[in-house]
């Protein structure tokens, strides 16, 4: 098999160009991830999926998209369904919140099936605070960290039982940062450690995660993605995360430096991969050069991920389940959901 290069690029349209085609033939990446941009209907979108798999000359390259639930989902109406905030999950009562989690993780996975898509950029194990950013305000089960846990537990086993691979993040946390770090980076000075929670109890069952950019100062004056001490001795060792390590996206603007600075940054760090988001062909072309491949440790971890995603998918009762979802629905309050950091950064 060719090696695969450690990398999740992005695409520039609803189609494959010719040079993206090309480059994805040629380079091999880890996985494509997808944007509004790159979504138009269901047919145009399975034609997509399965043109990127064709291409690569790999089913178990991985397709991955930001569907969370709230502002944050790439499939929206009228194509495909309508999903709650974090936020509103966790506004339930207890057993009604498990509930709504799982029901939320299944209809997910059944869209994403439908759409040839195999990895998704969720949950979000980040705890609320009083002063969160407006990136993530509506993105956060609870102030609870235990409530985080059990409802971010509940989507991860649904995720896995389903065959689609979840990636949690933003590891450790933003919890406590005062910036949305697409625009600009945070420094927390003091870590309150209960904001670790979620974190030390799911990173070791995780297949992927992604990386929060925060400095945390206690430990480094680099961001974490960028820095080696906090992904070995927080990350990995700390809250025993063992599997793929995902850069958040590169081209946010807590991360300084030019393109090429920050993919060696990260990578030699000690993130697995990277991730580059903006679908600019010369960019994706510079981050394939400088990214190297997957190692051996990665291709171990890649493997029980490609057996996950390869699992046959057999949907069960979904018209039952989609109209106990929305009934739940209606028993959450109003959710102020109206700030996508990714949109944001896509006008910059």
């Amino acid at each position: 098999m060719k090696p695969i290069k450690a990398a999740i690029i992005s695409i520039s349209g609803y189609s494959l160009s010719d040079e993206e085609k090309q480059i994805l033939e040629q380079e091999n990446p880890l996985g494509v991830s997808l944007f509004d941009r790159n979504v138009s209907d269901p047919r145009q979108l399975h034609h997509l999926t399965d043109d990127i798999k064709s291409v690569v000359g790999r089913d178990n390259i991985l397709i991955a998209i930001d569907q969370e639930g709230g502002r944050v989902c790439r499939l929206r109406p009228p194509h495909f369904r309508s999903y709650l905030a974090q936020t509103a999950i966790g506004s339930l009562e207890a057993s009604l919140a498990e509930r709504a989690a799982r029901l939320h993780a299944e209809l997910i996975a059944d869209d994403l099936h439908k759409a040839g898509i195999n990895c998704n950029f969720a949950p979000a194990l980040d705890v609320a605070t009083p002063f969160i950013t407006k990136a993530l305000k509506s993105r956060c089960f609870s102030r609870n960290p235990q409530v985080v846990t059990g409802l971010s537990q509940i989507i991860l086993h649904t995720y896995n039982q389903y065959g689609i691979v979840p990636c949690i993040k933003h590891i450790p946390g933003h919890s406590g940062a005062q910036n949305d770090p697409h625009l600009q980076l945070s420094t927390i000075r003091h870590i309150n450690r209960r904001y670790f929670y979620p974190f030390e109890q799911i990173a070791p069952q995780a297949l992927m995660a992604m990386t929060a950019h925060i400095v945390l100062s206690e430990i480094d004056d680099l961001p974490i993605t960028m820095s080696p001490k906090a992904i070995q001795t927080l990350i990995r060792e700390q809250l025993g995360f063992k599997g793929l390590l995902i850069s958040d996206a590169l081209e946010m603007k807590a991360l300084k430096g030019t393109l090429q600075e920050k993919t060696l940054a990260c990578r030699t760090a000690g993130c697995d991969a990277v991730c580059y988001c903006h679908g600019d062909f010369e960019n994706v072309k510079l981050v394939l050069q400088h990214c190297g491949y997957l190692s051996d440790n990665a291709l171990e971890t890649f493997s029980k991920i490609s057996e996950l995603i390869s699992k046959p998918y057999f949907p069960e009762k979904i018209l039952q389940k989609e109209k106990e979802y929305q009934d739940l629905a209606r028993l959450t309050p109003l959710i102020a959901d109206d700030y996508d950091a990714v949109e944001v950064l896509n006008q910059l």
